[in-house]
């Protein structure tokens, strides 16, 4: 009976001590002002574990940077970046958009885990395995003559591409499903297992570039096992839905995002790579990890960001956008301030003296990662709101300038005008994405998705 099933529903709800008043049902009613509380407290313990994983993530990958700066030195630092450039710059582009794809038709339920689990695999060995070729042929053309001699190395790092392509597919799947304890779990493992190995190499002898290198394929190989053992299906060995070749096309709409986004965020790297000897590009490397904490709460806040672009019902006013991306740059360059205090002594006491000039790269970082935290929260906000073409033209005209400004401040800076100029791109970006979310306040018409339909996925480069 309807009675029945209206009374059980009651007594399985907790009693709020501060109702104010009760219906003729016996409903205690609820302050809005409780139930909003409520609300947002719910949204806090679903999102928590996921901002918490990022944040262990970003603390193993500081492990790991001062594992390989002790170990390595400046220059046996600067030759291991090197050699990880390509496969760094190609890991996601090679996906080709698939990733995208895969969540949006788990979200939407248009195909079974175990079917869309097997086209993961197959998918991401294929373009794994394409990827891996195109990173071969660059290690051998496409390094400055002076370090040429690690090509080898380059070679070695891209093997790791289709175990690696085959994982983040299947992170995919977790995700669109929201599986995150699985999807949480699986990213920790596949960030800690080379650290581990680093660690279980230094105390049986050393660690020399050449060993880093190497290991990075049993550390791939286990990110991957620990995933296909965690499985609801473990029948990879059978053809998947959707095919192949339909998951390749329905990416074409977010490979161009893709391209885009992951050449802004490495042009920093490869300019590098190109510019600079392999001492400074060693102190870079170490620099790098110890400010990129500053995005990572950025990338959390991002997906809150999109939800909130994503609402039909209602458009945020221009005043209260500009308040908030204001808000947004105001919190994050105080965050950045308050580590600025600290930097120095934090890099001497976890590098120790080699590596004392990372310091000046690390200040000169910080403006970046201020403007990138921005714009990370601003990309997901208009991606909510089907505009997802906002960020890719944003981080285009940032990268843009970003070359620009650092091969005309080279002359005079040296390897400082790097880091300098990715502050002048990610500031470019910061202000494209800005007057983007303003206009589309002004004139809200456009296309807007629900958030099955485009969901960001914001994981880093291991």
């Amino acid at each position: 009976m309807d009675s029945d099933r209206a009374a059980s529903t009651v007594a399985s709800q907790p009693v709020w001590p501060w109702a104010v008043a009760t219906r003729s049902t016996g409903c205690p009613a609820v302050p809005a002002g409780r139930l909003a509380a409520s609300h947002w407290i719910a949204k806090a313990a679903a999102v928590a574990p996921t901002v918490a994983s990022a944040f262990l993530i970003t603390a193993v990958n500081m492990v790991q940077a001062i594992l390989l700066a002790h170990a390595l030195g400046p220059v046996g630092r600067g030759e291991l970046a090197a050699s990880l450039s390509y496969t760094r710059l190609l890991t996601y582009i090679g996906l080709c958009g698939v990733n995208y794809v895969i969540v949006r038709r788990v979200a939407q339920a248009r195909v079974s885990d175990s079917a869309i689990s097997r086209a993961a695999v197959w998918t991401g060995g294929m373009t794994g395995l394409a990827t891996m070729c195109v990173v071969v042929v660059l290690s051998l053309v496409g390094l400055p003559p002076e370090k040429r001699y690690l090509a080898w190395l380059s070679i070695l790092c891209a093997a790791t591409l289709p175990l690696d392509h085959m994982r983040l597919n299947l992170n995919a799947v977790d995700q669109g499903r929201g599986h995150m304890t699985r999807f949480n779990a699986g990213r920790i493992v596949a960030a800690a297992v080379w650290p581990a190995l680093l660690a279980v190499a230094w105390c049986m002898g050393g660690i020399s570039v050449a060993r880093a290198v190497v290991l990075l394929v049993p550390a791939a190989l286990l990110g991957l096992a620990f995933r296909l053992v965690w499985s609801d299906d473990r029948s990879y060995w059978r053809t998947g839905s959707p095919r192949v070749r339909e998951l390749l096309r329905e990416g074409r709409p977010f490979a161009l995002s893709m391209v885009v986004n992951e050449i802004f965020n490495n042009l920093d790297w490869l300019l590098m790579l190109w510019l600079v000897n392999f001492a400074q590009q060693g102190l870079y490397a170490a620099a790098l990890p110890a400010v990129r904490m500053l995005c990572v709460a950025p990338e959390a806040l991002a997906v809150f960001a999109f939800n909130a672009g994503a609402k039909h019902d209602r458009s945020p006013r221009v005043g209260h956008l500009v308040a908030l991306a204001a808000g947004t740059l105001a919190v994050q360059a105080v965050a950045a301030l308050l580590y600025w205090t600290v930097l120095g002594s934090l890099i001497l006491l976890v590098y120790k003296q080699p590596f004392a000039g990372a310091t000046v790269f690390a200040v000169a970082l910080l403006p970046a990662m201020v403007f990138q935290g921005s714009a990370i929260i601003a990309d997901g906000y208009m991606r909510g709101r089907g505009k997802a073409n906002v960020g890719i033209a944003a981080r285009l005209a940032g990268a843009i300038c970003m070359a620009l400004a650092a091969l005309l401040l080279y002359r005079a800076c040296g390897a400082m005008a790097v880091p300098w100029a990715a502050s002048i791109g990610n500031g470019v970006a910061t202000l494209w994405l800005a007057a983007a979310m303003i206009r589309d306040a002004r004139d809200p018409q456009g296309p807007v998705v629900a958030p099955a339909e485009m969901i960001q996925t914001n994981e880093l480069p291991d």
